[in-house]
């Protein structure tokens, strides 16, 4: 059995009969011996709580236990600092991995307290050989600034490539990240002032990756004084302001960082960008393989600019219009293009886009559209939908259609069958409509359904898509939603996965 299935797997156990405790024992041992095999393992997160070590519940396991975790993810929901009881316990735990040990999600989850940088740092002295570290504030007090500490020492880990972390510890100007990590080679880090940006400047030219949020407005023109000539990959997110006036002065700064991006491959813009620096970027990053835009005004002529992108092959387009469309877009071409995400667009003509878009992108494979339901009327969502069906996308194997703030239309299923090549499904709503019994989708052989389903709706899927080899579903909130037999019955015909929502990915 997959490890992935352990929430089949706990469903079971929780529905055989009491008498049935020795096969049930017998089939844990069983599927343990697979489980906890050193290649499951491997991507296994090895989970604790501070809260539990005050019942010593966590070591006395630990102690004899002889797996070896690479992922440990420690969530601090107590105090630790002046409670040597408990920082003894934590470096028990990760002393005990210290040499598997890869990554470390550390979780800050103390009520009423705000992040620690302190105990932070004594957590990280028991993991020197760390590789990847991620960092999550959930009390998050976004308008409170962190108390002054008498003495910080901050120890560097020589081997950190990756980090994640929050703006509460970005933003502690008592934090140093260039002194913890002066190897870092990967970023993602969420700030509102300009502190962070002084270690931002020091670790730029070995960067490979950089994703920065902020939501203070020109808290953006830092960035042009960094050196990108390492940067694989740049994610920028909820900048306000600073590239959305094709007149602001800034432009030029914007010429000269990209023109310094050579090696750069994924580029994802989540704020608004104006045509004129897309241009920009389409003239000097000529590796871009990848690209995310948000808040275009004018869609047609954004694929127009992207035809200089020659090795394209990812596109995502959000907050975008496509509307006064002229005769040049059917010359409009992007050979390269295999995958496309459309989010949030408005479309003037939905049959005309569609029908164009086979002609621009003609070895399109995988197509997202979600976010649909702008206007909330039925009509438009139906004439989305009907669109692409009966644009009978030519080399479309993969298609997702999401959109959370209404129902999937199931009488629309038949039309499925006009994509000649679909053989991958996703459908993200909130619900599924009633269907009719006639609805049968032969060439389907992978579905994803991150809808909470009803039993009698995983059985009718199974009679629309009969040939499916693999299922993935939404967890069921009552854990008799799936009946023993049920899961006996769809395990024989398929592959069959129960996961949390993508959602909250």
């Amino acid at each position: 059995m997959n490890i992935n299935n352990l929430p089949i797997l706990e469903q079971i156990f929780q529905l055989l009969p009491v008498d049935d405790l020795k096969c049930a024992s017998a089939v844990c041992f069983t599927w343990s011996q697979v489980a906890f095999s050193w290649p499951c393992m491997q991507n296994v997160q090895l989970k604790v709580a501070v809260s539990a070590f005050d019942d010593g519940v966590v070591p006395e396991v630990l102690e004899t236990t002889g797996r070896r975790f690479r992922h440990v993810c420690l969530r601090v929901d107590r105090p630790i600092i002046d409670q040597p009881h408990r920082i003894e316990l934590i470096s028990e735990v990760l002393l005990k991995f210290g040499e598997s040990l890869e990554s470390l999600r550390f979780i800050w989850e103390v009520e009423d307290e705000m992040f620690d940088l302190n105990s932070m740092l004594t957590v990280l002295r028991y993991v020197p050989g760390l590789r990847e570290l991620t960092v999550e504030d959930f009390i998050d007090r976004r308008d409170e600034l962190a108390a002054v500490l008498p003495a910080i020492t901050v120890d560097s880990l020589a081997g950190l490539e990756r980090v994640k972390l929050p703006h509460s510890l970005m933003d502690n100007e008592q934090f140093n990240l260039a002194e913890l990590a002066p190897n870092l080679l990967h970023l993602s880090a969420e700030f509102k002032g300009r502190y962070p940006w002084e270690a931002i400047w020091l670790l730029s030219g070995q960067l490979y990756s950089l994703s920065i949020r902020t939501e203070t407005e020109n808290n953006f023109q830092p960035l042009w004084q960094i050196d990108p000539s390492s940067l694989r990959r740049l994610r920028l997110s909820r900048l306000c302001c600073d590239l959305g006036d094709i007149n602001d002065v800034k432009l030029d700064d914007a010429r000269c960082f990209f023109f310094q991006c050579t090696a750069i491959t994924v580029l994802k813009l989540e704020l608004h960008v104006s045509l004129a620096v897309i241009r920009v970027i389409a003239e000097n990053c000529s590796l871009l393989r990848e690209l995310l835009v948000y808040d275009v005004d004018d869609g047609w002529q954004l694929l127009v600019i992207l035809q200089r992108l020659e090795r394209l092959t990812s596109l995502t387009v959000a907050e975008a219009s496509f509307e006064g469309a002229d005769s040049d877009i059917y010359q409009i071409r992007l050979p390269n293009l295999v995958e496309l995400v459309l989010d949030a667009i408005y479309l003037e003509e939905p049959t005309k886009f569609f029908i164009v878009l086979d002609q621009i992108v003609p070895n399109l494979k995988f197509l997202q559209v979600s976010n649909y339901n702008r206007f909330d009327s039925d009509s438009y969502n139906l004439d989305i939908l009907k669109s692409l069906f009966r644009a009978k996308l030519q080399s479309l194997d993969s298609l997702t259609l999401c959109d959370y703030t209404c129902a999937f239309p199931s009488h629309l299923l038949n039309y499925l069958n006009l994509l000649p090549k679909l053989q991958e499904l996703e459908l993200a709503y909130c619900s599924l409509a009633p269907w009719s019994r006639s609805a049968i989708v032969p060439g389907i052989k992978k579905l994803i359904v991150d809808t909470p389903i009803t039993n009698y709706q995983l059985r009718k899927l199974l009679n629309v898509f009969p040939l499916v080899s693999r299922i993935e579903v939404l967890q069921a909130e009552d854990i008799s939603a799936y009946s023993l037999e049920e899961l006996s019955r769809i395990t024989s015909r398929c592959e069959f996965f129960i996961r949390e929502s993508r959602s909250n990915e």
